[in-house]
């Protein structure tokens, strides 16, 4: 008889400890108050099977306030603190406000699919945490916000470097692409309607994203598909037609034949727009 699973999965090695009153005589609690008295680096300890003591780390350090750990954290959900921590340590670690990077390398840094890492960066963008101001073929350029901006009372100093003011440019004119209308729901919403109601639309998203990989020969597994799903929502929700995004998949694999992925495509959906004649 196989073996009935239960939810709660004890964490390994601590289902061994037992949950005591601290003792004086207790060796663990004597390593422990030592260490915290001691001035840095406090001594190690060697005990049973461990090394508990003191530890400095010396190198190429990112510092990160504790305000960050203590008020930000308890507004974020779990994924989006892990993606604000990554764009935190790629911009503040680098002595600026702000970063570039695309979302399949973000995607990569925090082990998120291209799916969850969108929804983290929605959360992030609608809390006021971080803020998109610019995007080209190397990415999405980021500014991104620390405590003290957020209205947090903070412990730390703040050091700008000096403040200098740039006059817009105007852009050289060329006949621009008219400005998308943004749709009044989710396309994903929009799909999952139809297939209630029984009403098959135009062109299914699914369709879209197994284009793409049609075209490359092929056949995606469930995640790939699901963030090529990703990546045409959003488009789609940018108010790109189902017919527009279509022509600039089919325009994406034809041009970039190394790609894997759709992760770059809406860095370049504008430039082959350039050649679509539908609509």
């Amino acid at each position: 008889m196989a073996e009935k699973k239960g939810y709660y999965k004890p964490i390994p090695g601590s289902r061994e400890l037992l949950t005591r009153k601290e003792l004086p005589e207790d060796i663990i609690l004597k390593i422990e108050n030592e260490v915290m008295k001691a001035t840095p680096p406090a001594p190690v300890f060697e005990y049973q099977d461990s090394a508990l003591g003191g530890v400095l780390l010396k190198g190429k350090m990112v510092g990160v306030p504790e305000e960050v750990f203590e008020n930000l954290f308890k507004k974020l959900e779990p994924i989006e603190q892990s993606v604000y921590l990554q764009l935190f340590r790629l911009s503040y670690g680098a002595g600026r406000n702000f970063l570039r990077i695309g979302k399949k390398e973000l995607s990569e840094k925090t082990n998120l699919s291209l799916l969850r890492l969108n929804s983290a960066l929605e959360g992030l963008v609608k809390k006021g945490m971080v803020k998109p101001i610019h995007r080209s073929v190397r990415g999405t350029l980021w500014r991104v916000y620390h405590p003290q901006e957020l209205g947090e009372a903070v412990n730390y100093q703040v050091q700008e470097g000096k403040r200098i003011k740039l006059e817009p440019v105007k852009p050289k004119k060329s006949k621009p692409l008219p400005p998308p209308e943004k749709p009044l729901e989710s396309p994903l919403n929009i799909e999952r309607f139809a297939e209630l109601s029984q009403q098959k639309p135009e062109i299914p998203l699914k369709d879209i994203a197994r284009k793409f990989f049609e075209l490359k020969k092929e056949k995606p597994n469930s995640d790939q598909l699901d963030d090529a799903l990703s990546i045409i929502t959003g488009l789609l929700e940018d108010g790109f037609s189902r017919r527009q995004v279509l022509f600039a998949v089919e325009w994406f694999a034809r041009n970039f034949p190394k790609e894997k992925d759709l992760s770059r495509l809406p860095y370049y959906i504008a430039k082959s727009l350039e050649e679509y004649k539908g609509d």
